[in-house]
This record gives structure tokens, sequence and C-alpha cells, in this order.
């Protein structure tokens, strides 16, 4: 990941725990370095603050074990939250080594809020990821096709219906029945994860 070092991308004892903190670096470590750079952080700032909460998140993801009835998103909001805290401790009154900026940006209620919706959102996206090629296996191909092209790439359901050579009801239903059928499997994946 671009401004956060090998140290911090894989610093865990176990393969299996290895390639899934990867890919939580990969995901999640972008967003959070994306996110500190909108939040008004230089890139050395960026790369600081992102790098050191990692640091942080990486001893609670191997510490904090998800519970099966706590879901991803909630743990990953917890051990976040707890990072979080644990680096304003370690940064408010470390005027030698603290950015000014980094510390404000901490002790910011709606940054530490806004940073857990957009991990949040990113989470929902994941799980749409998850689903979609599943919906896709399941559904009519011409459904399918309308679902595709009105909601994923955004074509006017008129402009649609031409192309497809159907009617503008046909088109709106098939974009309905593909959405049961994602909203089911989000459901199902919820409940799972």
């Amino acid at each position: 990941m671009d401004g956060v070092s090998e140290s911090t991308a894989a610093p865990l004892r176990r393969p299996d725990c290895e390639i899934v903190w990867g890919a939580f670096v990969e995901t999640y470590g972008r967003l959070i370095l994306n996110w500190s750079r909108d939040a008004g952080l230089d890139e050395g700032e960026a790369a600081q603050f992102a790098e050191k909460l990692l640091a942080l998140l990486v001893s609670d993801f191997l510490r904090v074990t998800r519970e099966p009835e706590l879901r991803f998103r909630a743990w990953l909001k917890f051990i976040v939250h707890s990072a979080w805290c644990r680096l304003i401790e370690s940064e408010v009154g470390n005027e030698g080594t603290s950015s000014r900026r980094i510390v404000q940006l901490l002790l910011s209620v709606p940054a530490h809020d806004e940073l857990l919706n957009r991990l949040d959102d990113e989470c929902v996206l994941q799980r749409r990821r998850l689903v979609l090629p599943r919906v896709r296996a399941l559904a009519d191909p011409e459904d399918w096709e309308a679902f595709y092209r009105v909601i994923l790439e955004g074509q006017p359901v008129e402009e649609a219906a031409q192309e497809m050579e159907r009617g503008e009801l046909f088109v709106h239903a098939a974009v309905y029945r593909v959405a049961q059928r994602l909203n089911q499997e989000l459901k199902d994946c919820h409940e799972r994860f």
C-alpha cells in the first residue's frame, strides 16, 4: 500500500494471518490513508497517521477474536475505536515526535466518526462485491443484463429498453427482480458476517 511501510503491512506470525492481514491492509489501510489525506493531513502526515493506526490495529487484529455473534462491521468499529483511543494516549503530550495536526485530528470527534462511517461504508461495499457474482449466477440472464445496465452502469431505463429490444416495463420489473435477489443475498450474508 502506498505510504505504509512493509513492517506495518505484514507483522504477523502465522502464514494464514499474514494473508488475511495483507488483504485487510490493502482494503482498509488504503481507506485510512485516503481518509487522512481528505481530513487535511499532508502526504507525510497522512502516511504517518495511517501507519501508526495500523500498527495499533494489528495487535487487536491478533488479540481480539471476533465472537460468532459479533458481526465483522461491529468488530471492525470496535478495534478501530480502540486503536484510535490508544493512539490519542501515545500522541497527546508527545510534542517531540507528534505532528500537531495529527493530534488535532485525533481529538476531533467528527473526524473519529467520519473514519468509522467510511469503514462501515467499505464493509457494505465489500459485502456487495462478495454477493454480486452469486446474484448474477442465480438471476435470469435478461434480468441481470437490465440490472447491470440500469443500476451498475447508470444507463437510463428508456435507453436500456431500446438497446435490449424490450419494453420499459420489462426493464423495471427485471431490475426489481434482481434487486430483490440481491437484497436477500445481502441479508443472508449479513447474518453470516
